[in-house]
């Protein structure tokens, strides 16, 4: 393959798609080879030669209908050969689905018995980021990465790991190649992803890219993988559990941190704040004069809920829709840090 293979599942495909190309190089030198053997052989040498009209070879008709044909069925038991092999490929008693809808609990379940794993991310897709939610990891809690401002999957080595992966508005495609198949990812379905990536002691990075065009910033939605030992990945978790998950204080909001979150994240995909990056067109309310506003999210002013102020912005941006049940905009699970300073960004917009 072009890039390299770390797990053992882009191995498996390395070696399949490698099979593939050198036997379709040696497939086409042969066709070609005979084509160019045939127009210099048989080609015209004079004005009055004429060739020799013939019925056909019923030898060379069956060649090249049987031949292609077992090829194709070579290539084609190899796949399925190569299909067995991967990780969590199912068996006849616990036959799974890498796509399910949600809320299949009896397709989520053999997919949770087809491979024994040390660590759950919940991947939701974006425009135009993928967002990551850890589940838990040896009882340090859960934490999620969905501001979409320079975030990427953090993941141990030497780990088994499983990515339950869907999106909240078009069709994705998560794709990192040196990890192996690229899988999508729909509105509505889970899709999963398993991998270990093995420990060579220190810290490794990996790019992939989003592999269905989802919008006008499809380009930008990159999958980055930072691989850390296991030492330093229990860390990092520690650390940034602690911190995404530790109590709201307004007395260190920071409003410059705020303006980066709305405008470089997913924010500033729907709405629009004139002389920023923020120039989304879904949002009712242009936001550039937002804390001059009445209420939060048109809501009626006898609602306790709807005055602006750092407490009710705080409630609706942790959870919109336990605010105004039935609204458009989604829960993107910040943490209480980022929901601060985007409340103070937000208060600041006069």
């Amino acid at each position: 393959m072009l890039v390299p293979t770390i797990t053992q599942d882009a191995k498996l495909i390395g070696d399949l798609y490698n099979f593939i190309f050198i036997f379709a190089i040696l497939v086409f030198g042969l066709v070609e080879g005979l084509l160019i053997w045939t127009a210099v052989r048989y080609r015209r040498r004079a004005v009055t030669d004429s060739p020799v009209q013939i019925h056909g070879s019923n030898i060379a008709e069956l060649t090249w209908t049987v031949l292609p044909g077992v090829l194709v069925a070579v290539i084609f038991m190899l796949t399925v050969n190569t299909m067995s092999q991967l990780t969590a490929s199912g068996s006849l008693t616990n036959p799974i689905s890498h796509v399910h809808a949600i809320g299949d609990r009896e397709a989520q379940s053999r997919v949770e018995r087809a491979q024994k794993v040390d660590l759950v991310v919940q991947v939701t897709g974006k425009q135009w980021f993928w967002a990551y939610d850890y589940t838990d990891y040896d009882g340090l809690g859960a934490f999620g990465l969905s501001t979409g401002v320079g975030e990427e999957l953090v993941i141990p080595a030497g780990k088994n790991v499983r990515l339950d992966m869907t999106s909240d508005n078009v069709i994705h495609a998560w794709w990192v190649p040196a990890f192996g198949g690229m899988r999508y990812v729909n509105p509505g379905d889970l899709s999963y992803v398993w991998f270990n990536v093995p420990d060579t002691g220190k810290p490794q990075e990996f790019e992939g890219q989003c592999n269905v065009f989802c919008g006008k910033d499809h380009a930008k939605m990159l999958a980055k993988v930072k691989v850390l030992p296991e030492v330093e990945f229990r860390q990092w978790y520690s650390a940034t559990a602690a911190a995404r998950n530790q109590p709201p204080d307004f007395t260190k909001a920071d409003p410059v941190r705020g303006k980066e979150l709305f405008t470089g994240g997913v924010c500033a995909s729907c709405h629009l704040v004139a002389g920023t990056k923020a120039q989304g067109k879904v949002a009712p309310r242009e936001m550039t004069q937002f804390a001059t506003y009445p209420t939060i999210a048109q809501l009626p002013a006898s609602d306790p809920k709807a005055a602006i102020n750092q407490q009710n912005l705080f409630n609706w941006l942790k959870n919109p829709a336990a605010v105004k049940p039935g609204t458009a905009m989604p829960n993107n699970k910040l943490s209480n840090r980022d929901a601060v300073d985007l409340v103070a960004y937000l208060l600041s917009l006069k």
